[in-house]
């Protein structure tokens, strides 16, 4: 029950990420500066869980991948760590992984794009009061 509670938060915070790239979007296109930082603001409030999430799932993976490299095959052998690397990464723990950096690099990626856009719209007006 915690892990569906978890997974239903983790959704959340994904569907919630998604809203405000589309609001970004609307931001962007409307040159609106001040939109542009408090959304990625509100981003960066999101990595703390998607790190501790992230780090989770990583040991959880790394974990299935420890305990599959300790298995003995058919043939009485031990698995390969390569075998064991490519079941591990067929898991759900890599997948949210994978899924957690990647929203990771996203919203760095977003915040740095919104700093250096809000920069140029405050360019822009400083130069039309001039």
């Amino acid at each position: 029950m915690i892990w569906a509670n978890h997974n239903s938060n983790m959704e959340n915070i994904y569907s919630t990420i998604d809203i405000i790239v589309k609001a970004q979007k609307k931001a962007r296109q409307n040159n609106d500066y001040l939109t542009l930082m408090i959304n990625a603001e509100a981003l960066l409030e999101f990595v703390p869980a998607l790190i501790n999430y992230s780090v989770d799932q990583e040991i959880e993976y790394r974990k299935f991948e420890a305990r599959y490299t300790n298995e003995i095959d058919k043939q009485g052998k031990r698995n390969s760590g390569a075998y064991a690397e490519t079941q591990a990464k067929a898991t759900d723990f890599y997948k949210d992984w994978t899924k957690a950096k990647l929203f990771i690099d996203l919203i760095y990626e977003m915040v740095n794009l919104s700093k250096k856009l809000a920069g140029s719209v405050d360019r822009e007006l400083s130069a039309s009061k001039n």
